[in-house]
């Protein structure tokens, strides 16, 4: 009997000196360390928030986004209260408020409060104003029909968009932020464009650890070392990270929504749009793939999806494009115009 422990004993110790000596290696030569989390793209920390477009001569203020330890859900989020220290509106400078959102303070006496979650696009990266975003241009059209048909009742829509988001942040971001805020009558999702999820860090979704504290944390503790995440890669490399992709990101807006509608929250989900050109498919070549499987949640989940994009067909001369993924005002009064032909009625 002392015989086979000494066995399992010295067994023991050669593999946790075997283990050691590659982890060793591996943090002499800097190699697989732990940055992102599985679900979360986060190419804006590549850069300062500042852009300058050729149209408005936008500027936004940098380091308006910063990652923060602490934030094990999210990762990164905008600086609440951020205020360059040279403000100047005229320059077009991006103020954030106390939760660290690009709008103004929340109105928890309106109404009707609708919350838009989403990325860079709904955040309106590349403009200059608040008021030429979509969400504060359905707000104001919101509000004077409601004055006009005669009614009491008001309208705050709170614009949630965070550059670089995937649809996993936005779902912890809800959880952990915006679910206790106030009781929202209408989510409106908007998320795709960074789906890329990171897939040198992503296997597939596991449900139980958005919800398991003791999986989240082994997960955490397992991190700190190299040995695990060079094997975590390679073990990726075994899967289609296409497929896998499309399904973490089916399987997490439908969480999402599923929440949101376990909150008493109606759901409008916006399909991405990008422009017809050969760089913008090359670069976005899966956004049909992603809007197919909107659709499908949509369909699952009895949500409504408005098809903003065969309105940006249809003024397409009109709208002019930043980038590969970012428009102008104008096409942000085609998004505004459409869910205000929606919900109208419904608000009234």
């Amino acid at each position: 009997m002392i015989t086979y422990f000494k066995k399992i004993f010295f067994a023991s110790i050669i593999l946790l000196f075997f283990f050691g000596s590659i982890e060793f290696l591996l943090r002499s030569l800097n190699i697989g360390d732990f940055i992102f989390d599985e679900f979360v793209a986060m190419r804006a920390l590549d850069a300062p928030l500042l852009i300058k477009d050729r149209f408005a001569g936008v500027k936004m203020a940098p380091n308006g986004i910063y990652a923060d330890p602490s934030l094990k859900n999210v990762f990164s989020n905008l600086r609440p209260n951020f205020l360059p220290s040279d403000i100047n509106p005229k320059a077009g400078f991006v103020r954030l408020n106390s939760l660290g959102f690009r709008d103004q303070e929340l109105n928890k006496d309106a109404t009707y409060k609708i919350l838009c979650l989403g990325d860079s696009t709904t955040f309106g990266w590349g403009l200059y104003s608040n008021d030429l975003i979509f969400t504060k241009k359905l707000e104001n059209k919101l509000t004077e029909f409601l004055k006009w048909s005669g009614s009491a009742k008001t309208v705050d829509i709170f614009n949630a968009g965070t550059p670089s988001y995937s649809v996993y942040q936005g779902l912890q971001i809800y959880l952990h932020y915006l679910v206790d805020l106030t009781h929202w009558d209408y989510i409106i999702l908007w998320f795709g464009l960074n789906k890329s999820l990171m897939e040198k860090n992503l296997i597939h979704i596991r449900e139980e650890l958005l919800i398991n504290k003791f999986l989240y944390d082994l997960r955490d503790f397992l991190r700190k070392f190299r040995t695990y995440n060079i094997l975590k890669t390679y073990l990726q490399k075994l899967v289609n990270p296409e497929i896998t992709r499309n399904n973490a990101y089916e399987k997490i807006y439908e969480k999402l929504i599923k929440i949101a509608k376990e909150q008493g929250s109606k759901i409008i989900i916006l399909p991405l749009v990008i422009p017809n050109t050969t760089k913008s498919r090359n670069a976005y070549g899966y956004v049909p793939t992603l809007n197919q499987i909107t659709k499908k949640v949509s369909k699952k989940t009895s949500s409504v999806y408005l098809k903003i994009d065969e309105d940006f067909d249809k003024h397409k001369g009109e709208i002019k494009w930043f980038d590969s993924v970012h428009f102008d005002s104008t096409g942000h009064t085609v998004i505004a115009n459409k869910l205000f032909d929606f919900l109208k009625d419904d608000l009234n």
